[in-house]
């Protein structure tokens, strides 16, 4: 086979993968922009109630539950919105963390169904296994709203 032939084969073959690395690559950068997008706002619906849970407790503020209760439709929309963005193991993840944010104690619901009766216990809660103050709701409601955004952090 001539010399040249084989370079034009070279050649060609060389265009060919760099075209496919070329868009390959191109391909992971769009997705993780995406990602990175969606992560932005769904991070973005929480701000407000993140900084609130932050602050010390204020008898004079309106309670921990009040607050949670008027972003939940905002919470469940940004998650709705994010959840295309997640792989399905990690959109299984981010549901049960959402449905533990929802109903701490995970009062009577399956792992499928999402509740809102379970604010209240981020008000302060004692039953025969579980007490807790006001304060450490507050906390408790912090922790799980950050394993929900743990989703959304930059990989």
């Amino acid at each position: 086979m001539p010399e040249w032939l084989i370079s034009l084969i070279s050649v060609f073959w060389g265009a060919i993968l760099g075209a496919f690395l070329g868009w390959s690559t191109s391909l992971k950068i769009i997705k993780k922009k995406e990602f990175y997008h969606a992560s932005s706002e769904f991070r973005e619906s929480f701000i407000k109630e993140l900084l609130f849970l932050k602050k010390p407790l204020d008898t004079s503020v309106s309670p921990t539950v009040q607050f949670l209760e008027k972003a939940i439709e905002k919470h469940q929309i940004a998650l709705i919105r994010f959840l295309p963005y997640l792989k399905k193991s990690e959109r299984n993840s981010i549901k049960k963390a959402f449905k533990n944010y929802l109903d701490p104690l995970n009062f009577g619901a399956s792992d499928s169904e999402i509740k809102t009766s379970g604010f209240n216990l981020y008000d302060g809660y004692s039953d025969s296994k579980n007490k807790f103050s006001r304060e450490e709701g507050r906390e408790l409601a912090l922790k799980n709203m950050k394993a929900v955004l743990e989703f959304s952090k930059f990989k």
